[in-house]
């Protein structure tokens, strides 16, 4: 995949992450509905705990004395809210352990969600025959066709080995070969203004999923989001332009490929390149 793509900025991409992320707009009323319950539940084993000293006769649960007896002779529990106590403190430690245990593969699959989306959509340009999508384009006055930002032209320069048609005069002086041209990268680095973008389109999801399902801070959640963003960059920008005989990619113009080529023959990279 080609990141020239984005050159302009990509507003399919963030139409259909809008929408991704307006399905977790009901998160809160969810997480509400969890609370409730589990007040429920803990209020049941309140008067549970009171069957139960009944029964065992006055001794509450983890041996505490949780009776005492009301004027028309019935057993009234006091110590079945301390016998829930551990219950609580044990959930209060599991569940930020486990929101910190999801972050990862929860941005993992967030990114990939934007990625098919970008990548099928604009590059591709299928937002251009998309019946949907032509119905947003006419209701909001958007754009009816885009060009996809020269994605489409790098896979027709690109051999089956991974090389570039540069070698070939009849490429060159085509139409699409042209349109690379201003590209020293030839549509194959992340530079900042693209990471940035992606950066962009991804906080229509990432906001609604990381705060209002997992229940981050908005400060954990572009501390999460940021990180991975940049890793991605400088996994692509060590991968891609090397991958099609093209040169590293400086700072000065997107994260450099400099930082990971030290694990460029790892079994990780090697992987990647099988996959691409």
């Amino acid at each position: 995949m080609g990141p020239s793509s984005t050159r302009s900025a990509p507003l399919v991409a963030v139409v259909a992450s809008v929408l991704v992320g307006g399905s977790m707009a009901f998160a809160p009323h969810y997480a509400a509905g969890v609370s409730a319950f589990s007040s429920s539940r803990s209020s049941s084993n309140v008067v549970g705990g009171g069957a139960v000293a009944r029964r065992i006769g006055g001794v509450g649960v983890g041996g505490i004395s949780s009776s005492t007896t009301t004027r028309n002779g019935r057993r009234r529990a006091a110590g079945g809210a301390v016998g829930a106590a551990p219950v609580s403190m044990g959930l209060g430690v599991a569940l930020p352990a486990l929101k910190w245990a999801l972050a990862l593969p929860t941005m993992y699959g967030l990114m990939s969600v934007n990625e098919y989306f970008t990548h099928r959509y604009y590059q591709h340009a299928e937002y251009n025959k998309d019946k949907f999508f032509q119905a947003l384009a006419k209701t909001f006055n958007l754009p009816r066709r885009i060009r996809g930002g020269g994605h489409v032209e790098h896979h027709a320069e690109t051999y089956d080995d991974m090389l570039l048609k540069t070698d070939d005069p009849n490429w060159m002086r085509s139409p699409a070969a042209k349109s690379l041209n201003d590209d020293p990268w030839r549509g194959t680095a992340f530079t900042w203004k693209v990471t940035g973008q992606m950066t962009l389109q991804m906080l229509f999801t990432t906001l609604p999923t990381f705060m209002g399902v997992l229940r981050f801070s908005f400060a954990q959640t572009i501390g999460i989001l940021l990180p991975c963003m940049l890793m991605h960059a400088l996994v692509w920008n060590a991968l891609h332009p090397g991958m099609h005989g093209l040169p590293d990619v400086p700072l000065s113009v997107g994260a450099p490929s400099s930082t990971l080529a030290p694990f460029i023959n790892s079994w990780y990279f090697r992987y990647l390149y099988q996959v691409s």
